[in-house]
């Protein structure tokens, strides 16, 4: 297993995934977080998150919902 290094949230956004926890597989916030943040670098080497953030799919959707495409 690689080293590990802390980080902070704010307690609000702690609290609210703790929230979802029931809802899902994850046992703890920790693994939450580390899926999310796993997920997320994979989009983006993928090509399916731009370095915003933004979900090229849901640009293509909304953009033919509005007709442009």
């Amino acid at each position: 297993m690689s080293q590990s290094v802390r980080i902070e949230i704010p307690e609000t956004l702690f609290r609210e995934l703790e929230k979802t926890l029931d809802k899902t597989v994850f046992s703890s916030v920790n693994d939450l977080i580390l899926f999310i943040l796993q997920d997320y670098l994979d989009k983006q080497s993928d090509g399916q998150v731009d370095a915003r953030g933004i979900d090229d799919q849901a640009i293509r959707d909304r953009l033919k919902n509005l007709g442009y495409l």
